[in-house]
């Protein structure tokens, strides 16, 4: 059969095919494998889930188990602790009446201070058993939480040193000093006695123990009134 010269080189057109080409499988197992594998995946799937089920419904049991004995034991501590609510109660009210009573004890321990210190300085000034220290008069007493302050006439330069060492002893002074010494002033009159003219004028302090200097709680004035008086009339004592 002769085919024209050009029909060789012409551009053929794809025939469509009909239905799949015949043949057969050289590799059946493969796809008995892959059905296999497939199989086993889903088992393996399916019993990690089982167990995982299976987990969380024992870890919810022990919560719950846990959960219900813990009930159990703070409903048993709270009535055992229902019996010692009256007891614990009367102790803690008996606890805060003694811290109270502790903290008015130190509040008036505080507050009465400068009165102990002036009924202990009244007590010293009055002794009759220091005969040296006579002849000394007290003008004027100021007496303040942290210190006492006098103004006092002296027969001589000797009696001032024996009183301060007399308040040198009363409980509670941290320190007497000396704050001036000066000979009195003549005045205008008749010839002045040699007693007067070796009269001295001083002013001393008494300084307490325990007592900041900056205190400022109300101080006990004795200032040329009643206790001047009683001081007074307890130094003239000996005075000739």
């Amino acid at each position: 059969m002769r085919v024209p010269f050009l029909q060789i080189f012409a551009v053929r057109k794809p025939v469509a095919r009909c239905g799949k080409p015949g043949g057969f499988n050289l590799l059946p197992y493969r796809e008995r494998d892959r059905r296999l594998a497939r199989r086993r995946c889903a088992l393996e799937w399916s019993g990690a889930a089982a167990a995982g089920a299976v987990a969380a419904l024992m870890l919810a049991g022990w919560h719950a188990f846990e959960g219900a004995r813990l009930d159990a034991q703070r409903a048993s501590v709270e009535r055992a602790l229902a019996q010692f609510a009256a007891p614990l109660a009367e102790q803690g009210a008996l606890l805060r009446d003694a811290r109270e009573r502790e903290a008015r004890e130190a509040q008036a321990a505080i507050a009465s201070a400068p009165l102990v210190h002036l009924l202990d300085l009244m007590e010293a000034l009055s002794e009759d058993d220091v005969p040296d220290s006579d002849g000394v008069v007290v003008q004027e007493m100021r007496h303040r939480p942290h210190e006492t302050e006098f103004r006092a006439v002296a027969v001589n330069h000797v009696a001032p040193a024996a009183w301060l060492r007399r308040l040198a002893t009363v409980p509670g002074s941290e320190n007497v000093e000396m704050k001036e010494l000066h000979r009195t002033l003549p005045g205008n009159g008749p010839l002045i006695s040699p007693a007067a003219r070796a009269a001295v004028e001083f002013a001393a302090r008494v300084r307490w123990a325990g007592v900041p200097g900056d205190s400022t709680r109300a101080s006990v004035p004795a200032n040329s009134g009643a206790v001047s008086a009683n001081a007074q009339a307890d130094n003239m004592r000996g005075k000739k």
